[in-house]
């Protein structure tokens, strides 16, 4: 399982700006409880970034507001690249995808942890589709 925190790099081109192995449970790196913060708003704040796009996807997400989704995505299906007004948690839970950013790709399997914070990107699913847990976030871009 792997923690990928994507934003915009020093060029202002979506990047991805952290990425690390997470603790498993029964690996022997662990107590029998553990927590870890994988990422907060505290630390990083909400504001997003400006991006200029004609691409953004308005979820009905108001600022300061959550919304839990459970996303399934066909097999070898692709969004396109675009972004959101939103700091999206996303979680793979099936399935396997692609996370197209300007300057590169991630692969991502079940048990990955992605944090995309209203940055330009893309999904691309693998021949079986792809199920995620996504949480949304509204945040302000100063747009």
């Amino acid at each position: 399982m792997q923690l990928v925190v994507v934003g915009n790099g020093p060029d202002g081109r979506s990047t991805v700006l952290e990425r690390r192995d997470l603790l498993v449970a029964g690996d022997g790196s662990s107590e029998a409880f553990d927590v870890e913060t994988l990422w907060s708003t505290v630390e990083h704040g909400t504001e997003l970034p400006q991006v200029q796009t004609d691409d953004v996807r308005d979820y009905g997400v108001a600022s300061s507001e959550a919304r839990w989704l459970a996303v399934s995505l066909a097999g070898s299906w692709q969004s396109g690249m675009h972004r959101t007004d939103t700091i999206d948690y996303d979680v793979i839970i099936g399935g396997s995808t692609t996370l197209a950013l300007e300057d590169g790709e991630v692969a991502l399997a079940p048990g990955d942890c992605i944090v995309v914070r209203g940055v330009l990107h893309e999904w691309r699913t693998g021949p079986e589709g792809c199920t995620m847990l996504v949480t949304l976030i509204g945040a302000s871009t100063g747009n």
